[in-house]
């Protein structure tokens, strides 16, 4: 009678969390000092996409899926509990017309009442991507058709 081993659990590589820390040190600070460091905050945003997308290939390969429901929960969480409650404060402290606005734009729907954590839903919409593309960008090749097609749609998105 054979068991199967249960495969050892993922080392923690600290370069990535160094990397982690970085990138939130410098939105941190882009959002304390605002303009002079507007730089720092882009580059520790695209940091952070870099690393959402290659541990999240990581652990879609090692566990042999993605795990859409539970990961989905675990980033849609913070967000609901986050907009609920920013939502009234938003509310409360805006204006007649600035309310009026804030309840009529549909961009609420993805970014919440406000623009913090806009990301999540970012994430959320681009998580069932994760699994595809980790099965077929499997060779050097693909992974520069996987580069382009992202430049050429990269332009129009932005």
């Amino acid at each position: 009678m054979t068991s199967a081993t249960p495969s050892p659990p993922a080392l923690r590589q600290p370069s990535l969390d160094l990397a982690r820390f970085l990138a939130a040190f410098g939105i941190v600070l882009t959002h304390a000092l605002v303009s002079p460091t507007d730089w720092v905050g882009n580059l520790s945003l695209a940091v952070f996409h870099i690393l959402t997308g290659f541990l999240a290939a990581q652990s879609a390969l090692r566990a042999g899926g993605y795990g859409l429901r539970r990961r989905g929960w675990r980033i849609a969480l913070p967000w609901l509990v986050w907009s609920a409650f920013y939502l009234p404060v938003e509310l409360w402290i805006a204006g007649p017309e600035d309310r009026a606005a804030l309840l009529a734009n549909p961009m609420n729907l993805l970014i919440g009442p406000s623009l913090h954590l806009w990301y999540l839903p970012f994430l959320l919409l681009t998580m069932p991507l994760v699994w595809p593309v980790t099965r077929w960008v499997n060779s050097p090749s693909r992974l520069w058709l996987a580069s382009g097609a992202l430049v050429l749609l990269g332009g129009p998105l932005a």
